[in-house]
């Protein structure tokens, strides 16, 4: 999603997008294309991409992508790696973002480490961390022992399913990164390797570097984060919210109705910034009562 947010210019967007129009309303039904696409399957038949929901102990559903390998046969099992984040697992195109892809202007929804690692062998499960893009629930604090334990039960799902050969990894960076991390301390004999290539050690000099409290980050990422929780991409000038219209769906979720749902459990996330600021000492209780 970053890059196709950094491909966006703002100056250009508007003479892009009367362009855009032009061509989408001379191919019309460009966008019902992309939607009725045959999904994609592995060489054995089975659907290749599927995106669902999994029920966590607590009852609160996390929405998952699965990408198997293309070359996958009937019967096969392998290797699952799983990527987590709170910054959309994947995200919806608007119509003038179906048109563009249609035309090939852009590229479809895909994480470039996703058919690189399937190429090679193993599924892809990309997770939408409780509370954020289209998994249902609530963050109290950034990787609270809800959170956390939600991925020792994911992992297990993982190790499980038909097509999995119960080994799992978990990578990333940044706060996928962190994730992995955390996934290594719950003791889950089905993780076998992590591989976080980047990750904060210590959040609290993220915050208070130096002692000083990082107004300009707490302020940027919260801000940031409270438009991806709210289903809004985080991006200047109209032309970008025709293009990607918020945070993937699962399958079943064709009306978006569960999406919504989702979405509206989310009011109920952290404030970065009050949290950061009520919390000056490293020994502080973060995060006790403050809410978005």
């Amino acid at each position: 999603m970053i890059r196709l947010l950094k491909w966006i210019g703002v100056g250009a967007g508007i003479l892009l997008s009367a362009v855009i129009l032009l061509i989408v309303t001379a191919i019309g039904g460009a966008g019902l294309l992309y939607d009725l696409r045959a999904p994609a399957r592995t060489s054995g038949g089975d659907v290749r991409d599927t995106a669902q929901y999994v029920t966590m102990s607590d009852g609160v559903r996390i929405a998952v992508d699965v990408f198997l390998p293309p070359h996958m046969q009937a019967g096969a099992k392998v290797p699952v790696l799983i990527k987590a984040t709170p910054y959309w697992r994947g995200y919806r195109l608007g119509f003038l973002g179906k048109a563009l892809v249609q035309l090939h202007a852009i590229p479809a929804p895909s994480d470039p480490d996703t058919p690189m690692l399937t190429a090679r062998g193993y599924a892809v499960m990309a997770v939408d961390t409780r509370g954020t893009g289209a998994s249902f629930g609530s963050q109290k604090i950034a990787f609270d022992d809800r959170e956390v334990k939600d991925y020792d039960e994911l992992i297990g799902w993982a190790a499980r399913q038909p097509w999995s050969n119960g080994r799992v990894g978990a990578y990333g960076f940044s706060y996928r990164g962190m994730l992995a991390m955390q996934m290594a301390g719950l003791g889950n004999p089905a993780l076998k390797a992590i591989a976080p290539s980047f990750d904060f050690t210590d959040l609290y000099l993220v915050l208070y570097p130096g002692g000083v409290f990082d107004s300009y980050f707490a302020k940027a990422w919260g801000d940031q984060t409270g438009l991806l929780n709210r289903g809004v991409v985080p991006c200047p000038g109209k032309v970008c919210h025709l293009i990607v219209a918020g945070p993937k769906p699962v399958d079943a979720d064709r009306g978006g109705t569960l999406l919504a749902q989702a979405i509206a459990e989310h009011a109920g996330n952290y404030n970065m910034t009050a949290c950061a600021r009520a919390a000056p000492d490293r020994d502080d209780r973060v995060c006790v009562s403050a809410s978005r």
